[in-house]
């Protein structure tokens, strides 16, 4: 995203700041006129920044207090970067990073132990994907 916000006045300094997966992914899935976007990431940025704090707030709060049943809910954050991960891959024209970080990920989940195979994958796929970012991106 630095590369979308470069040509921003002082705001992008708090973009880069409020930046999380989920604006992420919702900047990058948008389609905003050139002359809206800034404004505009303005404003998706900062309301997710004050939705972050508000759960976070809330959960602190009520956590203790209302009942809640955790079973099953550690799917939901998996669900949610696979249908991000999806949409990505459907607006992007350079398809070639998808397919390496399935390729790596997979070959952690077979080759390295379990506690440290999302680390030893995330840092394979960095690698890769730098080492090899001209010859995809020549290849789009």
């Amino acid at each position: 995203m630095i590369s979308a916000f470069k040509n921003f006045s002082w705001k992008k300094h708090y973009l880069i700041f409020g930046l999380t997966d989920e604006t992420f992914a919702l900047l990058k899935t948008s389609e905003i006129e050139e002359k809206h976007r800034e404004r505009a990431y303005l404003i998706i940025t900062f309301l997710n920044q004050c939705y972050w704090i508000m759960g976070s707030v809330l959960g602190a709060v009520l956590g203790n207090v209302v009942p809640f049943n955790y079973e099953g809910i550690e799917f939901s954050l998996t669900a949610l970067f696979v249908v991000l991960s999806i949409e990505l891959y459907k607006k992007s024209r350079l398809h070639q990073p998808f397919l390496v970080a399935l390729i790596i990920g997979l070959f952690g989940m077979i080759f390295f132990p379990p506690q440290k195979m999302l680390i030893l994958s995330l840092c394979l796929a960095a690698f890769v994907l730098i080492v090899f970012k001209r010859s995809m991106q020549d290849a789009e």
